[in-house]
C-alpha cells in the first residue's frame, strides 16, 4: 500500500503540474484565428494622478459582437482584442464613442479610457489618445510572441512608432513639460500632444517647438544621447501678427496603399480643389505627384517637386478593400520633407461617400487654418499614419527573431516532471504490484537556436520498497522551436541507483544495483505567458526510452547483465531564467 503521505504528496503535485499553467491563460494575448478580416483592436487605459485609492471596474464594448473589458488601476495599459470588421461603441458616463474597425487590419482606438474619483467613487471618462499613448501601445504590442501573426495586416493609429519585433537600439525616454503645461507639443515639426507628455524617442538631434494660447511660440533643438528631462519657459504674447502669406501649393491624385479607383481618387481631388480654389492663402496648380516608398511608408517625392518651386502639396493615401475605405488627406511641407497637417477617415464605399467626401473637406480646411493662420508661424501636424502590411518573407524574420528572444534573454530552464517510469527489466517489473511514479526536477541551458544541453535528477517512489532510489542524466537536445511551442529529440547519459528489493514470486533479494544507459527522450513545450518581458512559464511532457544498459551488482550476487529496456512518461512545469 502506498502511505498516505506519498500518496498526498503524489496528488498534490499533479495538481500543481496540471491545474496551475491553466490559470495563466486568463488574459492571454489573441491570435488572428482562421478568419482572414479578423483585426486586432487595441484600447488604452490610464487613470487620473489626481486620484486617491481606485478599484478596477469592468465595462462593455458593443459591436458586431460584445466584449468585456477590465479597466486596471495600472499607471497605463492597453487590452488587445481579436475583433470582426464593423462599429464598437464605447458608452461610459456622459461619453461615448464610435469606433469604425476595418478587416485585417491592427488598431490602436483614437480614445483612452480613464479612471478618476468622483465623490470618493471609482468612474471613468473619455479622452483623445496622445502620442504617448500611441508610442506606448506600439511597444507594447511588440512584446507579445504572437505578434508576428498578425503582421500581414495594416497598422492604424500608432503614430510616428510602428510596431517592430527588431528592437531600435537607440530608444530614449524623454519627459517633456512647459510653463505653463497644456502647450502643444511639434516634435520634428509633428503634433504629439500637449505637456505634460513622456516620449519614446530615438536618439540624436530633435527639434521641439512648443506653442500655448497666448503665449509665444518657443522652438528648441535637443540632442538625445540618453534619458532626458526637458522644461520650457513660455513667454506671453507680445506684437501683432504680419499680413498672410500666399503659398504654392500643387494638388494631384491621391496613392492607393491597397487596391486602385480612379473614381475615388477623382473624387478626392475634386472635392478638395473645389474648397481650397477660392482661398487667398493658396496659388492652387493642379499637378501629377510623385511618390516614393521608404520600407512601408508611401509620401510624395520631394526631391522631385522642390525644382517646381512649390510650397506645398495637398494629396494623401487612400486604402480600399471591398466595401472599406480609408482616407487619409494630407498637406504636405516641401522644404521639411515631411506631413504638416491632414484628416483621416473610415468608412463604407457608397452612396455616403458624398457625404464622407463634405465631411473630409470640411474637417480638412479646419486643420489648414489651424497650420496656416498668418504668414511666418511654423506649419504644425494633425495626421495619421497608415503603415503597410509586412511581406510573408518579413513576417518570417520576424517570428524567427521573436523565437530566438525567447532562448537568447531566457537561455536558463528550471522544470519539475511527475510520471511513471523505472522499470527496467522483467525481475523488476515482477518485484513490483504498483507501477513506479517518479518525480523529476531538471535544469537546462539552451546554447544555441538548435541545441540545449540539461542534466536532472530522479526520484522513483515505489510503494514496496523503503529504500531511496535515485537516477542522475545529463545529455543535449535538437530543438525545434514555434512562437508557442518547443519540441525536442535529446540523447542523455543515465546513472540509477536501486536499493536492494525482494521479489515476492520469486522469493528471493535482489541488488542492490547501480545502473547505467543511454535514454533517447523527445519532449514537447508550451509557453503560456505571452510577452516577451516576462520570464516564459511552460508546460511539458516528456517521454523517455533506452535499449542499451547494463546494471552493476553490488551485493556481490552476480546478478549484473544487460538491461532489456527503460522508460519515462512524465508531465510537468518549468520557467526559464
Amino acid at each position: 500500500m502506498i502511505s498516505r503521505t506519498r500518496l498526498v504528496f503524489t496528488a498534490g503535485l499533479y495538481f500543481i503540474l496540471i491545474l496551475f499553467p491553466w490559470t495563466l491563460i486568463a488574459n492571454s494575448f489573441p491570435t488572428p484565428g482562421r478568419k482572414a478580416d479578423s483585426s486586432l483592436l487595441g484600447i488604452p487605459t490610464r487613470i487620473d494622478p489626481e486620484s486617491g485609492n481606485l478599484k478596477a471596474t469592468d465595462i462593455i464594448i458593443r459591436g458586431p459582437r460584445r466584449h468585456k473589458m477590465k479597466v486596471s488601476t495600472e499607471e497605463w495599459d492597453i487590452r488587445w482584442f481579436r475583433v470582426s470588421p464593423g462599429s464598437y461603441h464605447l458608452d461610459i458616463g456622459n461619453d461615448d464613442s464610435v469606433i469604425d474597425v476595418l478587416p485585417g487590419i491592427i488598431m490602436v482606438a483614437p480614445v483612452r479610457i480613464v479612471l478618476f474619483s468622483l465623490e470618493g467613487e471609482s468612474a471613468l471618462r473619455l479622452e483623445p489618445v496622445d502620442e504617448e499613448d500611441r508610442q506606448k501601445a506600439a511597444l507594447n504590442l511588440a512584446l507579445f510572441y504572437d505578434f508576428p501573426e498578425w503582421q500581414g495586416r495594416d497598422y492604424i493609429g500608432f503614430g510616428s512608432l510602428r510596431p517592430s519585433v527588431k528592437q531600435v537600439q537607440s530608444l530614449f525616454e524623454a519627459t517633456i513639460t512647459s510653463n505653463p503645461q497644456g502647450a502643444e507639443i511639434f516634435f520634428d515639426d509633428r503634433l504629439v500632444g500637449t505637456s505634460p507628455l513622456t516620449l519614446t524617442l530615438e536618439g540624436g538631434k530633435h527639434k521641439l517647438l512648443f506653442r500655448g494660447e497666448g503665449r509665444e511660440d518657443v522652438t528648441r533643438y535637443i540632442r538625445l544621447e540618453g534619458d532626458a528631462d526637458i522644461l520650457v519657459e513660455l513667454p506671453p504674447a507680445v506684437g501683432s501678427v504680419s499680413e498672410q502669406e500666399t503659398y504654392k501649393t500643387l494638388i494631384g491624385s491621391f496613392y492607393p496603399v491597397g487596391e486602385t479607383d480612379e473614381q475615388i481618387n477623382a473624387l478626392f481631388v475634386d472635392t478638395l480643389e473645389l474648397v481650397l480654389e477660392d482661398d487667398p492663402r493658396f496659388n492652387l496648380v493642379r499637378s501629377e505627384i510623385p511618390w516614393k516608398h521608404t520600407g512601408t511608408l508611401s509620401q510624395p517625392d520631394f526631391s522631385l517637386l522642390e525644382e517646381t518651386g512649390a510650397d506645398l502639396v495637398v494629396s494623401g493615401t487612400f486604402l480600399k478593400q471591398g466595401n472599406y475605405l480609408v482616407v487619409q488627406a494630407n498637406l504636405y511641407d516641401i522644404q521639411a520633407e515631411s506631413v504638416k497637417t491632414g484628416t483621416f477617415w473610415t468608412g463604407d464605399v457608397g452612396l455616403s461617400i458624398f457625404d464622407a467626401m463634405d465631411l473630409i473637406a470640411e474637417k480638412f480646411i479646419g486643420e489648414v487654418d489651424r497650420v496656416l493662420p498668418v504668414a511666418g508661424r511654423v506649419l504644425i501636424t494633425r495626421t495619421e499614419i497608415v503603415y503597410g502590411a509586412l511581406s510573408d518573407q518579413e513576417q518570417g524574420v520576424n517570428r524567427k527573431q521573436m523565437i530566438n528572444r525567447r532562448w537568447q534573454e531566457y537561455p536558463d530552464s528550471l522544470s519539475i516532471q511527475a510520471g511513471i517510469g523505472g522499470a527496467k527489466d522483467e525481475d523488476y517489473i515482477l518485484s513490483t504490484m504498483t507501477p513506479p511514479i517518479a518525480v523529476a526536477a531538471e535544469w537546462s541551458r539552451d546554447v544555441s537556436s538548435l541545441w540545449q544541453a540539461g542534466a536532472g535528477g530522479i526520484y522513483y517512489i515505489i510503494p514496496e520498497r523503503p529504500g531511496l532510489e535515485i537516477e542522475a542524466h545529463s545529455g543535449v537536445r535538437l530543438m525545434f522551436r514555434t512562437l508557442r511551442t518547443d519540441i525536442s529529440f535529446g540523447l542523455s547519459g543515465s546513472i540509477q541507483y536501486t536499493p536492494q528489493f525482494f521479489d515476492t514470486w520469486s522469493g528471493e533479494n535482489y541488488g542492490s544495483f547501480l545502473s547505467v544507459g543511454l535514454p533517447i527522450d523527445i519532449r514537447f513545450y508550451y509557453y503560456f505567458t505571452d510577452k516577451v518581458d516576462r520570464n516564459p512559464v511552460y508546460f511539458m511532457g516528456n517521454m523517455a526510452f533506452s535499449f542499451l544498459g547494463y546494471r552493476f551488482d553490488l551485493s556481490g550476487r552476480e546478478q549484473h547483465g544487460f538491461i532489456s529496456i527503460s522508460g519515462l512518461i512524465a508531465f510537468g512545469v518549468g520557467i526559464r531564467l
